[in-house]
């Protein structure tokens, strides 16, 4: 009779739990302390523009998260008031938007604008 050979790598026990993962919740936390942003304190045109553009990705990642056939019907409430608020504070719609992620997403190639040439 052979001995039994024994591998000489330990064996890896993976549990979602020593990662901090729950199975019903993924990396999100059960029960949250979330309190309700206060978007009174952004300041100006460009924080309002970045808080709409965070909010939109959070807000579409959420609803989303179970692919095309299962979106989400309804937002938390820490979600969808500060977004409807910084929304109707820039005039633009509750949902991420062509501006958000385009027009607001550049920056110059050359940032020495006195070489740059008009063709």
């Amino acid at each position: 009779m052979e001995p039994q050979r024994q591998s000489s790598e330990p064996s890896l026990t993976l549990s979602l739990e020593s990662y901090h993962i729950s199975e019903e919740y993924g990396f999100l936390l059960p029960n949250p302390l979330m309190p309700l942003l206060d978007c009174g304190s952004l300041k100006g045109h460009r924080e309002l523009r970045l808080a709409h553009l965070v909010l939109g990705a959070i807000t579409m990642g959420f609803v989303w998260q179970e692919g095309e056939t299962q979106p989400q019907k309804v937002l938390p409430r820490a979600l969808a008031i500060p977004f409807v608020e910084v929304s109707r504070n820039l005039g633009l719609p509750p949902i991420l938007v062509h501006s958000d992620l385009v027009l607001t997403n550049w920056t110059k190639r050359n940032q020495d604008s006195s070489r740059e040439r008009a063709f």
